[in-house]
């Protein structure tokens, strides 16, 4: 895989944060294959109408934020390739505050994506989270 192929794999990557931070469905699912699919624990999204669909029911009374680290491309040809890239999730509830406030992410985890160079250029088959680490549970007490 050459370096230029890499980098608009990596901008894919990074523009998927962005578009989920602001429930952003249709530009979300532009980033993926026709037949694309994103799975997290408890969700599976496949095909550009589900991404719509999915962010549309995404919470409005939380902020949220996805740090990403840059991929790791792990193999790679002039079709296709992998990559591994971390993140840290961070939620806040919107309460009315200027900024919203939050108490330390939600969670770190890892994206496992495979790629495919399509019609309209490289494009993210599949996105896997894979959970890594997540806070301490809290009592009601907190």
């Amino acid at each position: 895989m050459n370096p230029e192929d890499e980098a608009e794999c990596a901008k894919l990557a990074n523009a998927f944060a962005y578009y989920l931070d602001r429930n952003m469905g249709k530009e979300l699912g532009a980033l993926f294959t026709e037949d694309g699919e994103f799975k997290r624990p408890g969700l599976v999204v496949k095909g550009r109408a589900e991404f719509l669909a999915w962010t549309g029911k995404r919470q409005t009374d939380a902020e949220t934020r996805h740090i990403a680290a840059a991929p790791v491309f792990i193999s790679g040809d002039d079709k296709t390739a992998k990559s591994v890239s971390y993140f840290t999730a961070y939620r806040a509830r919107k309460t009315g505050a200027p900024l919203p406030e939050y108490e330390g992410p939600v969670g770190i985890a890892e994206y496992h994506d495979d790629y495919r160079k399509t019609e309209e250029g490289w494009r993210i088959a599949r996105r896997k989270v894979f959970l890594v680490m997540t806070p301490p549970a809290r009592s009601e007490a907190d």
